[in-house]
């Protein structure tokens, strides 16, 4: 006969073999057997988070950090609801989670017993792949079945488009026993190898091309593909536009996209104009860029892993499926004719927009804009900066973020919720120093990633309190609604200092430009995790903003 946990022990050494290490355990009774099995093994690295929505994200930050898949383990019932923010941002982003859930028995579903919903397939909108495990497994027949499911799960969340996955697993009582030995023969299968499709067509419109523009959008970092993408840059074979969040970065590689879009979109001249396109990555955050490519009729080819459908700029000729290097490797090596002149065009514009840009700051009075230039300038060459979502990744478009390692945001579905929790997640796993730049909003949202027993000591943390949701006021249609300063931007009471004291956090705190100018260094110097809120509320936010653009795109 089949052990009512049988399962359970067998799905921890599958984990196990498929080199699964590091699982973020949120407490409960119904996941305690497997709690059990994950800490009675030393292979495992566990983390404890109270919060389930907190966990996932802190676990996807663990992802990014390590570039390997995590696991998520949790209660049944309202629990895993709570994983739905952070798995929606790893569906969207291609960040490889495995999410563990507990369940009570099919019987007992529906019958009004405790911590008990339909939980089998409640992700599946934003997962690669879902199993829910039978709780009546009745013979070795049945049991293989079961691990072949879990490897596959497995498999599914790291191949081709990475992704999270979703295990439900039913467990019956008793629940506190002596786990069963593992099974012997467990066959295990590796993930299937990535196939670069044809992509002749692609190659043809390439070598004929004279003007290619490579726009290259959200991505983890990769030091071959900005190697390869550099070089394309140097030798004019395109323009190189790259997403701040990218992590493409060179000295011929333009990344202040939205800022130069402020002067190219003012711009009639067809000069500015490619004919041909080529994108890669995931989101580009600016509207502009996004704006103008889809007004062009011109050829353009999607570099993806696997096919995905996406036609961000409605003009798209073939999505070519494969891996994003070794495609745009083999394009590199092809003799071309391209025009240096097209490139010229790009980079003079770029280098007088940078000029302009740097000519403005002279004049800024202390407002959000400046604090953002005050703060990319004084943090750490090498440190990796993550980016709250809402105010901050837009400001930081606007400058130069090519000194950090890395950069990262949540712009899977750019919510609020996670941005700490992600960022003490990847701290955790990181030897660089970290900073965390975000709004009130972020902070008081996501501050139970703040709720943590082992949190990390690299990381610091910028809280720039504007006094509510400052991205509206930077929107024109949002700040015309009525009731838009409660219901919008939605000021909070909550101070911020409090928060810090109720975790145990170092605070500072500046409110002009003097004071912060005056604290930089002693924040960056210390040796702890600290919490900085800089107080812009009462400052004329969106107007300096608005002047800044103006002056931007009015420059001749």
């Amino acid at each position: 006969m089949i052990h009512h946990l049988q399962h359970i022990a067998d799905l921890v050494r599958i984990f196990r073999l498929k080199g699964v290490r590091k699982i973020v355990v949120s407490p409960g009774s119904r996941n305690a057997p497997l709690i059990h099995a994950f800490a009675s093994d030393g292979f495992f690295e566990l983390h404890s988070i109270v919060d389930e929505r907190s966990a996932a994200f802190y676990g996807l930050g663990i992802s990014l950090s390590c570039n390997k898949p995590v696991a998520l383990l949790c209660t049944s019932g309202s629990a895993g609801l709570n994983y739905a923010p952070a798995l929606a941002e790893a569906y969207y982003r291609h960040v490889p989670l495995i999410a563990v859930t507990a369940d009570r028995p099919p019987h007992l579903i529906g019958q009004q017993d405790n911590q008990t919903i339909r939980q089998a397939g409640m992700f599946r909108n934003f997962v690669k792949h879902d199993v829910h495990i039978e709780l009546s497994i009745q013979n070795a027949g049945e049991l293989s079945d079961v691990h072949a499911n879990i490897n596959e799960a497995i498999n599914r969340a790291v191949e081709g488009v990475a992704g999270p996955v979703h295990l439900n697993v039913p467990l019956d009582e008793p629940l506190y026993v002596e786990l069963p030995h593992e099974s012997e023969n467990i066959e295990i299968t590796e993930p299937r190898v990535l196939q670069n499709s044809d992509f002749e067509d692609l190659k043809k419109a390439w070598a004929k091309s004279r003007r290619c523009l490579v726009v290259v959008g959200q991505h983890e970092p990769d030091g071959e593909l900005n190697v390869v993408l550099n070089r394309i840059a140097d030798k004019n074979q395109a323009v190189v536009l790259a997403e701040p969040l990218s992590n493409i970065k060179g000295k011929n590689v333009i990344a202040e996209l939205d800022r130069i879009m402020m002067c190219v979109e003012e711009n009639p001249s067809v000069h500015f104009y490619p004919d041909l396109l080529i994108s890669m990555g995931g989101h580009v955050l600016s509207k502009r860029l996004k704006n103008w490519l889809s007004k062009l009729q011109i050829s353009h080819y999607r570099i993806s892993e696997e096919p995905d459908g996406i036609d961000t700029y409605r003009n798209l000729t073939r999505n070519v499926t494969g891996g994003v290097l070794s495609v745009i490797a083999a394009l590199e090596s092809i003799e071309y004719s391209h025009l240096s002149a097209y490139s010229e065009i790009w980079k003079q514009e770029s280098t007088t927009n940078h000029d302009v840009h740097s000519h403005l700051f002279n004049q800024i009075p202390f407002s959000d804009l400046l604090v953002f230039s005050q703060l990319i300038k004084a943090l750490p060459k090498d440190a990796v900066l993550h980016l709250g979502n809402s105010s901050p990744v837009r400001y930081a478009q606007l400058f130069d973020l090519r000194k950090f390692s890395a950069v990262y945001a949540n712009r899977g579905v750019s919510g609020i919720d996670g941005c700490v929790s992600t960022a003490v997640g990847y701290a955790s796993q990181s030897n660089q120093s970290n900073y965390l730049l975000l709004g009130d909003l972020s902070l008081m949202y996501d501050s139970n990633g703040l709720w943590n027993r082992s949190f990390p000591k690299n990381l610091k943390i910028v809280v720039v309190n504007n006094g509510g949701g400052g991205i509206f006021s930077l929107l024109k249609e949002p700040a015309s609604v009525n009731g838009f300063n409660r219901f919008v931007e939605a000021s909070t009471p909550a101070r911020i200092v409090c928060i810090a004291k109720a975790f145990e956090l170092s605070y500072m705190y500046a409110d002009s430009a003097l004071k912060l100018e005056n604290q930089l260094d002693e924040f960056i110097d210390m040796a702890k995790p600290v919490l900085f809120e800089i107080d812009t509320t009462g400052q004329d936010n969106s107007n300096v903003y608005f002047q800044y653009i103006d002056a931007i795109k009015q420059y001749k």
